[in-house]
């Protein structure tokens, strides 16, 4: 049996591997003992382990200090931090794993940080204990001040999604606005549909640019067509925002395209819920397109058809080795990008077929199909 003093020295290990003792200092030896239920001999074990691995280092105050070297040698492993919202986000969850997969294959330690808000006092902590900070934005626009402390920082910063080239920070933009022209293109069906916009994303530079687009595009045609824009407040869950403001518009007849570019793909999920609820025939009556496709937009009923996620493992290894050294320039455009983003056509924008719809044996099933074809009814201008 493993010995007591050796357990807690694996616990112990773990955490410092994780970066769990990067943002705070290591609880002293009798705080550890009350934490993990065990006495201080054991504990006096534990850190003697850890001290003779290189692991913990003591320091002039008496206290240990974490340090971070690679499994197999004495370097040290770079520090590197993915920032984020505190809120739960699959593209969030997505490029944190992304991230995470890199930072293990370089022999770097990542740590995943939240904040809440642009003056949340974790941002300075980060950007003053890691060696590289990737950000996910806050779905708001970022005060100057804070690009200003971001461009200073002494660690290197990468952002993903928002764009702060213009101070000399790389960005991995995962959904670049030419990727929305193929998309609008496709949901005008040839010319012989009216694309309107719907959004309810809190405003930010990413979902600025993607109206922006649309609009150009629209111009491009000498076209004005329905802007729908209500964003949900900070923190508030768009899709069901989505489902809530498409409803009211379908009750009131007030919709006036034929089909529909969504600003992000979970706000689509509102929308075809709601279009659902009122009996339009999703990919017939109105087609409905989305950009940020998270994964899941073939996996949907109906599929949703959207721009989809490029390779994000590739896009981040780009910046991998920049990111682990602070005293290496920036190589390159500062832009990091998917050279030919892709398209899924799903069945928001073409209408499902008998035979793409597995059949059921449960005669019930078939007649509420049956129904429920019969009473959907076109309610777009």
């Amino acid at each position: 049996m493993t010995p007591m003093y050796r357990q807690i020295a694996d616990v112990l290990e773990r955490r410092i591997r994780h970066g769990d003792y990067l943002l705070k200092d290591v609880p002293s030896g009798r705080t550890l003992a009350v934490e993990l239920g065990v006495g201080h001999t054991v504990i006096r074990g534990a850190i003697d382990l850890l001290v003779g691995s290189g692991l913990l280092v003591r320091q002039a105050n008496g206290r240990y200090k974490a340090h971070l070297a690679a499994e197999h040698g004495t370097q040290p492993q770079s520090r590197i931090a993915f920032l984020a919202p505190a809120f739960a986000s699959p593209f969030y969850h997505l490029c944190r794993i992304a991230v995470e997969h890199m930072a293990r294959q370089s022999g770097a330690c990542l740590r995943s940080v939240d904040y809440i808000h642009w003056d949340d006092a974790v941002i300075d902590d980060v950007l003053n204990t890691f060696d590289g900070v990737y950000l996910m934005p806050l779905p708001q626009d970022m005060p100057r001040a804070v690009a200003r402390r971001f461009a200073k920082a002494k660690c290197h910063v990468v952002t993903l999604e928002h764009d702060l080239t213009g101070d000399g920070i790389p960005c991995i933009d995962v959904f670049p606005v030419e990727s929305l022209p193929p998309l609008f293109e496709h949901l005008a069906d040839h010319g012989r549909r009216r694309v309107g916009c719907f959004n309810v994303q809190p405003e930010d530079a990413a979902t600025r640019r993607r109206i922006q687009a649309w609009q150009a595009w629209l111009r491009g045609r000498g076209q004005t067509v329905q802007f729908i824009d209500e964003p949900v407040p900070l923190y508030g869950r768009t899709i069901s925002q989505a489902r809530q403001v498409m409803g009211r518009l379908l009750a009131a007849r007030a919709l006036d395209c034929d089909a529909l570019f969504v600003t992000t793909g979970e706000a689509a999920r509102g929308v075809i819920r709601a279009l659902y609820d009122h009996g339009v025939a999703v990919g017939g009556d109105l087609l409905v397109g989305s950009v940020d496709d998270d994964g899941d937009a073939r996996h949907l009923t109906p599929s949703l058809t959207a721009v989809e996620l490029p390779d994000l493992q590739r896009l981040v290894w780009q910046t991998m080795a920049w990111i682990q050294d602070p005293g290496k320039a920036w190589d390159g455009a500062l832009k990091v990008g998917a050279e030919t983003p892709r398209l899924f056509i799903g069945e928001t924008t073409r209408p499902v077929k008998q035979s793409d719809v597995e059949p059921t044996r449960n005669p019930a099933r078939r007649q509420s199909a049956a129904v429920t074809a019969e009473h959907r009814r076109p309610v777009c201008a």
